[in-house]
């Protein structure tokens, strides 16, 4: 796995919004520009009364 070198500031027109792959809410992953495999942050636009799938990450943290 690679750390993390340095710092990067990543700005709201850096950020790329997906819909996810199984439910189709739109996202963006704050961290994919880094090239951490150990640490991931992703924003989620969750439309109200609803939740994110329960999962977890084998090999990485995530906030």
């Amino acid at each position: 796995m690679n750390a993390i070198q340095g710092y990067r500031l990543i700005t709201p027109d850096d950020l790329t919004w997906r819909p996810s792959n199984l439910m189709k809410i739109p996202n963006a992953d704050y961290l994919e520009r880094t090239g951490s495999e150990l640490l991931g942050a992703r924003l989620w636009r969750l439309p109200p009364k609803s939740a994110n799938t329960l999962h977890k990450h084998v090999r990485a943290e995530e906030f």
